[in-house]
């Protein structure tokens, strides 16, 4: 039902400097004439103010006190609006009264300001905030009230924002469709990504931009790559003779196997002593062990609670899990089954028409009865059973046609009824599902899972095993190895001079490990050429659709307006395009525009927004000397003219 709102007449009383002023409206247009800062701007303030509390530039916070001739603002003086407005034929009456509220504290005999009370009236009768609100809201909202009045607001929105209206209005554009009239046998492949992000409701333009992420990444590792290789082959040490290497080290390591063995030997005297004290080592280390079990039977007694509160954590975890798991399959369930009912309104049309067809075959003989020897025609009656038989099984065919029709389409509607039967149930499981997840997040949230801390210190059993320990420790002596200086002086000179050979052998496996490196390094790099090159086609296939998806959207939304034009994206250099909104007034852009092209361009989106939206409001139209014609419009308007001669407010 479309809504029609039509002012009537205005009262202001000490509002922005205007002591007293009442203002009628014609039911059609009404011309308010003054020179400047005659208050015509204050009026239209003062219609915003009384029905939402702001002035025209969206502000719940300006000037509406009235001040003296030194500037002071006049105290003790009531500032209200009254808005006369018809909605659909009838009349209400909207009041904002500002009082000032003044009391007199506690030894003092004179009052002081203690701000401001609001009060709000309907028809005279006074309401609450909520109330008001409530009233006005569901007549109309001040950003719909603003959209529909002032023809220069939807140009001062932010481009993303009235982008966001103009698709709205347009309708939604098939996604399938566009994909489909992109897609040839070659270039499949390339839109399968595509395809996987907008089923997941993922915006085309993020799917492209997270493809040139990927391929910067790719990028930069594959230049870093030669550099990689130089790096390798130049770490590779120089060629030796590495079998002659290997010579000295077995001869050296022959010597050092001969000078161990009698070290080796001088030892052995010692290992006794050493078993004695690696015995006692080992009761320390069953000691600590057993303090160790200790601490934790200590620890598991103090905290059972909450290591039961950590066990129900962990289960309610993975029941959470499983929960969101069963909730996300069985909406997937029920997208997929919806999507199958769409397409059987098509199939049952299809079989419709299908029936019609057969319905309407009939008999029509096609037989030639001469013989083919003597060229005469057949007999009459041999012609006649012949025919008989020639419609019976027409008939007959048409009769099974039929039949195998109707089966089909009665199967048809079985399935469709048995797949919304499954989507209702799975819906049900998933509303009953989300109850049961939302309690056992709530019953998760509750658990105490932090571990109190345990003092060992209070254990009679800890501290006396502390003192064996202590006890133990004190009885291990160390033991002395006593060897001979010369022949460890010599075994040590042995290892180094065969740790230096080593090292020097390690060269040859270096240059194996260096030349398998650089090959691996080439491969990588062909291979991340090849995923560059792979993202770069999935890239131009979005970059594509874009494009075809940005050119239907533009013509859907140029075609609602008569006036204006909108530049609904931004060609780029690389060839892409990103989305913009720019209003064209006969090919120039809205901002470059003269004062009358921008106000009949708002007049013509406000027609376009009211046929909409279904709802026409006064038309507010300020700076109207600049327009000698403006755009029809089939609302209230009313025009602001600036004219000096009219030193006081005129209305006309």
């Amino acid at each position: 039902m479309e809504k029609e709102l039509v002012l009537q007449k205005i009262e202001l009383i000490n509002f922005k400097g205007i002591k007293n002023s009442t203002i009628p409206f014609d039911f059609k247009e009404t011309n308010i004439i003054g020179a400047n800062r005659s208050g015509k701007t204050s009026h239209v303030d003062a219609i915003y103010f009384c029905l939402f509390g702001k002035n025209s530039d969206d502000q719940s916070k300006f000037g509406i006190k009235t001040f003296d001739e030194n500037g002071q603002i006049i105290n003790h003086i009531d500032h209200s609006v009254k808005v006369f407005m018809v909605v659909n034929g009838e009349l209400e009456v909207f009041e904002r009264l500002i009082k000032e509220t003044w009391r007199k504290e506690h030894g003092s005999t004179e009052k002081t300001y203690r701000g401001d009370e609001t009060i709000l009236k309907i028809n005279d009768v006074p309401v609450k905030v909520g109330e008001f609100n409530s009233k006005v809201g569901a007549i109309i909202s001040d950003q719909m009230f603003k959209l529909l009045s002032n023809p220069l607001f939807f140009n001062q929105l932010h481009w993303e924002k009235r982008r966001d209206v103009l698709i709205k209005m347009a309708g939604e554009v098939s996604n399938d469709s566009i994909i489909t009239s992109l897609i040839t046998i070659s270039n499949k492949r390339d839109y399968d990504g595509l395809i996987n992000a907008l089923n997941k409701n993922e915006d085309s333009e993020n799917y492209r931009k997270g493809l040139k992420a990927k391929i910067k990444v790719l990028e930069d590792e594959s230049k870093g790559i030669p550099h990689r290789i130089a790096e390798v082959d130049q770490s590779k040490p120089e060629v030796k003779d590495w079998n002659s290497l290997q010579s000295q080290i077995n001869d050296k390591t022959t010597a050092l196997d001969i000078i161990t063995g009698a070290i080796d030997n001088s030892l052995k005297k010692q290992q006794k002593k050493q078993q004695e004290q690696a015995n006692i080592a080992e009761q320390i280390g069953d000691l600590k062990l057993k303090r160790q079990q200790l601490e934790s039977q200590l620890t598991l007694s103090a905290n059972k609670t909450i290591n039961e509160n950590k066990q129900k954590y962990a289960n309610l975890v993975s029941e959470i899990e499983a929960l969101e798991k069963l909730i996300r399959e069985k909406k997937q369930i029920i997208a997929d089954k919806e999507k199958q009912i769409e397409l059987i309104p098509d199939e049952l049309e299809k079989l419709r028409e299908e029936f019609k067809v057969i319905k309407g075959e009939t008999f029509e003989n096609k037989e030639d009865f001469t013989c083919p020897t003597c060229k005469q025609s057949l007999p009459e009656d041999t012609i006649t059973t012949k025919l008989t038989e020639l419609e019976g099984n027409f008939n007959a065919n048409k009769a099974n046609k039929i039949a195998e029709n109707q089966k089909t389409g009665k199967a048809t509607v079985q399935r469709k009824n048995l797949l919304e039967l499954e989507v209702k149930q799975a819906d049900e499981l998933v509303v009953e599902k989300a109850k049961e997840l939302e309690s056992k997040i709530a019953e998760k949230d509750q658990l105490d899972i932090v571990e109190k801390p345990v003092v060992f210190s209070e254990s009679e059993d800890w501290r006396n095993q502390g003192v064996k320990i202590v006890q133990l420790e004190k009885s291990i002596d160390e033991v002395n190895v006593i060897t001979d200086e010369k022949a460890e002086a010599e075994k040590a000179e042995l290892i180094k001079e065969i740790d230096a050979l080593k090292v020097e052998l390690k060269g040859k496996s270096d240059i194996e490990k260096a030349d398998k490196r650089i090959e691996k390094l080439m491969k990588d790099q062909q291979n991340l050429a090849q995923q560059i090159a792979d993202l770069e086609r999935q890239e131009a296939a979005a970059m594509s659709f874009e494009k075809a998806k940005m050119d239907i959207l533009e013509s859907k939304v140029n075609g609602m307006f008569k006036l204006c034009k909108f530049k609904m994206f931004e060609e780029q250099k690389n060839g892409g395009q990103k989305p913009d909104c720019i209003t064209l007034i006969n090919g120039v852009p809205f901002s470059d525009a003269n004062t009358e092209g921008k106000i009949n361009a708002g007049l013509d989106i406000i027609n376009v927004f009211s046929k909409h939206y279904k709802i026409k409001v006064p038309i507010i139209i300020d700076n109207r000397e600049s327009v000698s014609k403006i755009l029809e419009v089939e609302g209230q308007v009313i025009n602001l003219f600036v004219d000096s001669n009219y030193k006081t407010l005129t209305v006309k």
